[in-house]
């Protein structure tokens, strides 16, 4: 190339423009939740740590739940520093409340929350997963938590295996510390 050679700028095209407007407004165009909003705002209220109560599958467990990612993700620890540490990221996609589970069976099951029941019950259930080659692997299929007050909530997440729901675990929480 010359040192007379200069270089024009690239054009942008209307289409290139549009295309770029699009991807940075992809979860205003999916719409506006206010049920999920509320949901997850709720979530949000959980931040501190937590015991699993009698009526729990293994009493005296801890849970610690944290808000992070500047304010756009509940974090809950199961077991939080014992070999059955596990993980649940819970966020919005869009219009909806999901959560990942980052499960002691090494696979990581994602869920979509449903409506509120009339019981304040919020249930999330199964929509994918990774590292599990199909869905038939066991894997936690389903969830549902009620926040009863301040300072207990109520959850119980469902085992399946070979696409049936084998078992249940039930966690009623009593907060121990924190907000």
């Amino acid at each position: 190339m010359s040192p007379a050679t200069t270089f024009a700028p690239p054009t942008i095209t209307v289409a290139a423009l549009l295309t770029l407007a699009g991807c940075s407004s992809t979860a205003k165009g999916r719409g506006e939740n206010p049920e999920a909003r509320a949901q997850f705002e709720s979530l949000k209220q959980l931040a501190g740590t937590w015991t699993t109560a009698a009526g729990s599958t293994r009493p005296g467990m801890t849970f610690r739940y944290t808000v992070t990612g500047a304010g756009s993700v509940v974090q809950e620890e199961f077991y939080p520093g014992t070999p059955e540490a596990m993980v649940t990221m819970y966020h919005l996609d869009g219009p909806d409340l999901v959560l990942t589970h980052y499960c002691a069976a090494g696979n990581q099951p994602s869920m979509r929350a449903g409506r509120t029941l009339a019981d304040g019950t919020i249930p999330f259930e199964f929509t994918d997963g990774t590292n599990m080659g199909s869905h038939e692997v066991g894997h936690m299929h389903a969830a549902r938590m009620r926040i009863d007050g301040r300072d207990a909530i109520w959850s119980e997440w469902t085992y399946a295996e070979a696409g049936v729901p084998s078992h249940a675990s039930v966690f009623v929480l009593r907060r121990t510390g924190g907000a």
